[in-house]
């Protein structure tokens, strides 16, 4: 990234390198224009061959010599690669996407939320439904009513999580990143 470009895409992940392909695409396969979320892939002579010993792997992450990361990003006008989540994190309303990274973002901006993390529930209904897990700061009161509140406004209604459980610590990977798993694990189907 040159520099003079820096703070106005320092959120990037930058635009790919010589010699070194990024696409973001469909479920499909086609190619999505500027904007568009998909799944981020990539093909480069420094980009993984195969896994080792592991044909099928192997045979599900590559197609036509593209590499499908897993990740959920876009590309914007200018080129630039914008990582927004996994794909096996996204949650499934009924007919819609939502990427947890876009709640936890508006959850990130409270003084009062210490750490958040969002997954999805099973649903009777939709499939599957947001939830917000939610560390308060220090002294803070913060009502379930009241994170919920955070989200008027910010993201449409179907992706608004229906529930928050609020934590006394977040669960954390050994990366320091949110356990998704043990969240799962303290979830329960909705009634």
């Amino acid at each position: 990234m040159p520099i003079e470009e820096a703070p106005a895409k320092r959120t990037t992940a930058g635009r790919p390198l010589p010699h070194c392909q990024v696409r973001v695409v469909a479920s499909s396969g086609h190619t999505l224009p500027p904007g568009q979320h998909g799944e981020i892939v990539v093909r480069s002579p420094s980009a993984m061959r195969e896994y080792w010993h592991n044909p099928r792997a192997t045979t599900q992450a590559m197609h036509d010599g593209w590499l499908h990361t897993g990740d959920l990003g876009f590309l914007d006008t200018d080129g630039y690669l914008h990582i927004v989540d996994r794909i096996k994190e996204l949650i499934i309303v009924g007919v819609s996407n939502v990427a947890p990274a876009d709640l936890e973002a508006v959850l990130a901006d409270s003084p009062d939320i210490a750490a958040a993390a969002v997954i999805g529930r099973p649903d009777d209904k939709l499939g599957e439904v947001p939830i917000a897990f939610v560390v308060r700061s220090a002294g803070s009161q913060l009502s379930a009513e009241q994170v919920l509140a955070l989200f008027d406004g910010r993201v449409a209604p179907y992706k608004r999580p229906r529930d928050v459980i609020f934590l006394e610590a977040m669960p954390q990977t050994s990366v320091g990143k949110p356990e998704k798993k043990a969240l799962r694990a303290l979830t329960t189907p909705s009634v």
